[in-house]
């Protein structure tokens, strides 16, 4: 009877410790796309406090940048406070491939070169 207890208590321990991990929201940080969820917490910060971010990518997985007019579409609509906070975001230290997806460094390289031309 304690071995049938201590043996449902371990599959019940196994289930619920991947159930933790499913919904704990981070991933790590070499997926660069891969995987349930593909952003950060810093991404997923950064995104949140630039809702513009969402308009330069082809769809919700945002690892795709959109072509060089759309791109400058995007740009130019965003108002002149939007692209400076953008800029800072991409200006960040924490700005590297081991914190942020392909997507996010590629845009923040498009932004960089929008800011110098």
């Amino acid at each position: 009877m304690k071995t049938a207890i201590i043996a449902a208590f371990a599959a019940a321990s196994m289930f619920a410790g991947s159930a933790l991990a499913q919904s704990t929201g981070s991933t790590a940080s070499g997926q660069n796309g891969s995987g349930p969820n593909i952003m950060s917490d810093m991404e997923q910060s950064m995104m949140d406090e630039n809702p513009g971010m969402a308009s330069f990518f082809t769809d919700d997985t945002m690892s795709e940048l959109r072509g060089e007019d759309e791109f400058k579409a995007a740009w130019d609509g965003m108002s002149d406070e939007d692209r400076t906070r953008l800029q800072a975001a991409c200006e960040s230290p924490d700005m590297n491939d081991s914190t942020f997806s392909r997507g996010t460094l590629s845009l923040c390289a498009q932004v960089k070169a929008a800011n110098a031309g």
